[in-house]
């Protein structure tokens, strides 16, 4: 996986800062969960799934504060919703400065047999 981060949209929450490895770390400290998002998928779409970005406000706690597909929402629903599932659930430490907007693509590889 990969990390993009984004500046805040114009008029949104005021840009902190949080570096790029202990949002990586807490993300990958869901990695568990992620995988079983994509399993499931690619049980209901075996012909593999698509890159998703998900973007995410980090709160003053280290807390996610909110989180949205960006772009076009996966074609299963259901995996676009387990991804912002899990990704609310991340906690970092607390950003220096104001809430933290990150964009972060999933992208789930099948591997056949």
């Amino acid at each position: 996986m990969a990390l993009v981060a984004q500046p805040a949209p114009a008029g949104g929450p005021t840009q902190g800062t949080l570096d790029r490895e202990s949002i990586r770390q807490a993300l990958h400290s869901r990695l568990g969960e992620v995988q079983r998002c994509g399993e499931a998928a690619l049980l209901r779409r075996p012909g593999g799934l698509p890159k998703v970005t998900v973007r995410f406000v980090i709160g003053a706690q280290g807390r996610v504060t909110s989180a949205e597909v960006e772009g076009r929402p996966p074609e299963d629903a259901t995996y676009g919703q387990c991804l912002l599932d899990v990704v609310k659930r991340v906690k970092t430490p607390p950003p220096r400065g104001g809430p933290v907007v990150v964009s972060y693509p999933f992208l789930i590889c099948g591997v056949g047999f």
